[in-house]
């Protein structure tokens, strides 16, 4: 069942009556909140929170057929679900996956992440187009965004910087207030699980599930601890894939990424070599820290490969996680993956809108 509301109304008055009948259904319903056409962002989802959980709120632009047309595919259970795993920089070639998609006319309606995979999803859920992603991405991430070190009390970083660059790149927008339905994961190293971030501020989330432990700090929040969702869960397809909205996209860019050194004996080294030659002969602590903190995510993503439809692994070589100055080169190597079997994809997708769309103009 579907229900309708103006976005500023909020649940008072008329749609107190919707309300009732959603907690008597005793099934999923979906509320779809209408937005003026000229909003930046949406509105109006978290007085209905208590009601609807956030990937049941569906947000439109009063009359902009796109959007009635991906509520269509939700209801019908044809919705394309994309989700972008954690890696780095690595992740940038996620924009170019995106750009591909784009380019073919294939929709993406639900999309979600881990670490910096989750930045890119984002980015689709509030809006943006792959140029302006692109955009954002070179002004935020062409200085590496941790490169603020401090006495390694809590962590090598003291992650302000990054909180800036979230702010400013996610103002005040909320989850359960994005375009397109949006979680991310992060690590709550309290309870040992794994987080999903449905609701709240987008950039508090986003700092979660990307706080890369012993480097960046972690977000805390009711005295519990959240950490990067990458050493849990750095591939939540099997989330995204219990919404039941339709097949699922997954698109991996940490397979081929290796950790490795040229020397050994590491321990029995000067100061002065590490400083010097072994900069480019051992990995740094920073490395390090990334690579263990995300052995566990990958065999957790090994599991839920099989809750994707379409796999898309984007060739990367020898970008590293930390190779902020490759982002072009991330971008077209994501492009050429999706571009290369983008007729494969389709054939793997339903993606021509339900004919009863008409129905909303």
């Amino acid at each position: 069942m579907i229900f309708a509301a103006d976005a500023q109304a909020g649940p008072v008055g008329a749609n107190e009556w919707a309300i009732d009948c959603a907690a008597e259904l005793h099934r999923a319903a979906d509320l779809v909140l209408i937005n003026d056409a000229q909003n930046v962002l949406p509105t109006g989802g978290t007085g209905w929170l208590p009601r609807f959980p956030s990937e049941r709120i569906i947000h439109v632009r009063s009359g902009d057929e796109r959007d009635l047309a991906r509520v269509a595919r939700l209801v019908l259970r044809q919705a394309v679900g994309l989700l972008l795993s954690g890696g780095g920089a690595r992740a940038f070639a996620h924009i170019g996956v995106i750009k591909a998609f784009a380019e073919a006319g294939i929709p993406i309606d639900l999309v979600a992440g881990t670490s910096m995979g989750a930045m890119v999803a984002a980015s689709v859920a509030l809006g943006h187009q792959p140029d302006v992603m692109i955009e954002k991405v070179l002004r935020a991430f062409r200085r590496n965004p941790i490169a603020e070190y401090t006495i390694p009390v809590i962590a090598l970083t003291r992650g302000r910087r990054m909180r800036r660059l979230l702010m400013e790149h996610c103002g005040d927008a909320l989850i359960e207030n994005t375009w397109k339905t949006f979680f991310c994961v992060s690590a709550n190293l309290s309870s040992g699980e794994a987080t999903v971030h449905k609701e709240g501020y987008l950039w508090r989330a986003l700092r979660a599930s990307a706080a890369i432990p012993g480097v960046v700090p972690p977000v805390v929040v009711d005295g519990q601890l959240f950490v990067d969702g990458g050493i849990i869960n750095n591939f939540p397809a099997s989330v995204l894939s219990s919404m039941l909205r339709g097949p699922v996209v997954g698109v991996g860019v940490t397979s081929d990424w290796k950790l490795e050194a040229q020397t050994v004996d590491i321990e029995d080294k000067s100061l002065l070599w590490l400083l010097g030659k072994g900069r480019k002969e051992a990995p740094n602590i920073v490395r390090i820290l990334t690579r263990s903190g995300t052995i566990s995510g990958d065999l957790q993503t090994a599991a839920n490969r099989a809750a994707v439809d379409i796999l898309i692994h984007p060739e990367l070589g020898s970008i590293d996680m930390w190779s902020f100055r490759a982002l072009d080169k991330a971008v077209e190597a994501g492009y050429r993956a999706a571009a290369a079997g983008i007729e494969r994809i389709k054939q793997g997708l339903v993606v021509e809108t339900p004919k009863w769309a008409n129905f909303w103009r």
